[in-house]
């Protein structure tokens, strides 16, 4: 937490699970190296580490983001979810400034409020067809896509029914 001059981390092969706050304000974090072990990411654990850029895509036992974990993460690019996620919680990449489009899998089951809130995010796919949204009506954080200004398509499997009143 705070660690303002931390660059690069390596992490042990056996880490499932990385902390509440963990490298939140480590601002000049630009490497880790997340461990295919990994299981959560919890609360804020990288909030505003704005060079770091990790990728996902390996993570096939990681089942949460957890909320704010991204946030104002501005070199993050790389937005496909591994299939194990099954929850993103609230404003996860929220504040991403270069984080162009999310591959959300079909094990995601729900999403929270304002996941992208404030990004640069211009395309999401959903590829669960029975997903929940949290809409206007059912969660007080905002919509699942409250705040996505940059916002210019959707691709889902569902109906149009579940995307009411989601933004």
């Amino acid at each position: 937490y705070n660690c303002i001059s931390l660059k690069n981390v390596e992490m042990p092969s056996t880490i499932t699970s990385i902390g509440k706050n963990a490298f939140s304000y480590c601002k000049s974090l630009e490497n880790i190296n997340l461990p295919s072990s990994l299981k959560t990411i919890n609360n804020s654990a990288f909030y505003n580490c704005n060079k770091l850029n990790v990728n996902l895509t390996n993570l096939t036992k990681l089942t949460s983001v957890g909320t704010y974990a991204f946030y104002l993460c501005n070199s993050l690019k790389d937005g496909y979810i591994p299939n194990s996620v099954t929850t993103i919680a609230v404003s996860a990449f929220a504040y991403t400034k270069n984080l162009k489009s999310l591959i959300i899998p079909s094990s995601v089951t729900s999403l929270s409020g304002s996941i992208i809130n404030s990004s640069a995010v211009e395309y999401v796919e959903i590829n669960n067809p029975t997903i929940t949204v949290a809409t206007s009506a059912t969660y007080s954080s905002g919509t699942t896509f409250y705040g996505a200004n940059n916002l210019k398509e959707i691709k889902f499997k569902g109906t149009l029914d579940q995307f009411k009143n989601v933004f």
